[in-house]
């Protein structure tokens, strides 16, 4: 199944790159009719939804062959964080209130790097997509009461109303979605980000929650939260990284 999955992204890639390409030519060229210029907008965006689907389809199949794939390395977490906070396009970042404060700076995660970023990146863009426009999305570490874990919480705005377990349980399975207005700003998914998400926190050990409250605004708060195994460092090594502060507050 991997293999087949390795010859079937690696067939379809070209192809997708090239339609890709001549699309983003011809969007930038904007010499099309106003009515081309929406047809090519609406064929960039189901392009690149294509592509988004055969890259998750292919991670998911290798974590089913290979569980501990994204569970064998150990990195210091607060570090590698604030790499992924700072590589955010401008735009983004200033939306992201990222507070880090309550989690001892050198303590190490049992991940895999490349899982950790795909696994934010999957969930910033979730808030993104279904948060009020311009709302802050506030990104916290905080430890947990089991000592070898800390919680990675995204929680964002929305105007939806607030929806029950069963369907936050079902957004967690396989082409299941939400709702979303096709703009052009944001590919509608293919239903598979978060369980991906789910699969690779899983693979390392940790857990994915969803919950969603009504606020005193009319407005819904969702919260997001995953869960990183950790390692702590002996103590008193943290001293040295004391005082380092990247909340946009």
């Amino acid at each position: 199944q991997k293999q087949f999955m390795t010859d079937l992204s690696h067939e379809l890639r070209t192809p997708l790159a090239i339609v890709t390409g001549t699309l983003r030519r011809l969007i930038r060229d904007g010499q099309a009719a106003s009515s081309a210029q929406g047809q090519l907008q609406v064929a960039w965006e189901e392009v690149r939804r294509i592509h988004q689907l055969l890259e998750h389809l292919t991670l998911m199949t290798s974590l089913k062959v290979d569980p501990p794939l994204a569970g064998d390395q150990s990195h210091p977490l607060v570090p590698r964080l604030e790499a992924w906070y700072r590589q955010l396009p401008p735009l983004e970042r200033d939306r992201v209130r990222f507070d880090r404060s309550l989690v001892e700076p050198l303590c190490l995660a049992n991940l895999d790097d490349n899982a950790l970023c795909l696994v934010l990146d999957q969930l910033l863009d979730n808030a993104f997509r279904h948060g009020g426009t311009g709302k802050t999305i506030r990104f916290t570490v905080r430890p947990l009461p089991q000592e070898s874990f800390c919680a990675l919480e995204l929680i964002s705005i929305g105007s939806a109303p607030p929806v029950g377990d069963n369907e936050l349980n079902r957004w967690q399975r396989p082409f299941a979605r939400a709702e979303i207005e096709r703009d052009g700003r944001y590919v509608e998914g293919a239903g598979l980000g978060l369980p991906l998400v789910r699969q690779l926190v899983e693979a390392w050990g940790g857990a994915l929650s969803l919950t969603q409250s009504a606020l005193a605004s009319g407005q819904t708060e969702t919260r997001v939260m995953v869960t990183v195994p950790l390692q702590h460092p002996p103590h008193g090594d943290s001293a040295a990284l004391e005082g380092r502060e990247i909340d946009r507050a």
